[in-house]
């Protein structure tokens, strides 16, 4: 995976956030990632770390060389984003204008039974 995706990005305005980059480069790739329930490694900042020799402005440097490099991607998530909430407020929209859905909700809400087993549940 490093060398797909050539490593550390050597280009960006101030070294410090490559890590940072990487993983965003490593999502690009549809790499599947895990989430770990407990602590794998601790990070270390000293007072003499680099890090903390960052002024705001090299920061938002870094961070909009970042942006800019991976935008195409950060479209297609903020589209295909869209396009879910699109299609969940349609699906929304199908189930309201249903009378037996309405009537349903109606009665489970107030009565605890359904009177219907509708399709319209699995949308």
């Amino acid at each position: 995976m490093w060398e797909k995706i050539g490593g550390y990005d050597q280009h960006m305005p101030h070294q410090g956030h490559e890590d940072w980059d990487f993983w965003i480069s490593m999502t690009a790739l549809n790499v599947e990632f895990y989430h770990l329930k407990q602590v794998a490694f601790r990070y270390y900042v000293s007072n003499t770390s680099m890090i903390k020799s960052f002024t705001d402005k090299m920061v938002l440097e870094n961070q909009d060389y970042i942006v800019k490099k991976h935008s195409a991607m950060f479209h297609k998530q903020f589209q295909d984003l869209f396009n879910s909430n699109g299609e969940q407020q349609n699906k929304f929209l199908n189930k309201i204008s249903s009378r037996k859905f309405v009537i349903d909700a109606f009665c489970k809400k107030l009565l605890g039974f359904k009177l219907f087993n509708s399709e319209l549940d699995k949308l």
